[in-house]
């Protein structure tokens, strides 16, 4: 099965959002295709490479954690 979460925060950044997301994505990967999208919200993350279990989207528009990625 082909799984994607889409979620404003990700480790490294600190939050509960994220580390729910991390613990799911570990679950899933194991036995399934399973991918992350969220948004930039360090410099250094809005460099970091793209890898095939997470994707850092810069947004177009940022609020806080809330943004509009158009990608």
């Amino acid at each position: 099965m082909k799984i994607a979460q889409v979620v404003c925060i990700y480790p490294p950044s600190t939050g509960g959002i994220g580390m729910s997301a991390f613990k799911l994505q570990k679950s899933f990967s194991k036995e399934h295709e399973s991918v992350v999208f969220s948004i930039s919200h360090k410099k250094e993350l809005e460099k970091e490479k793209k890898s095939n279990e997470i994707i850092y989207l810069n947004p177009f528009l940022k609020l806080g954690y809330g943004a509009v990625p158009f990608s």
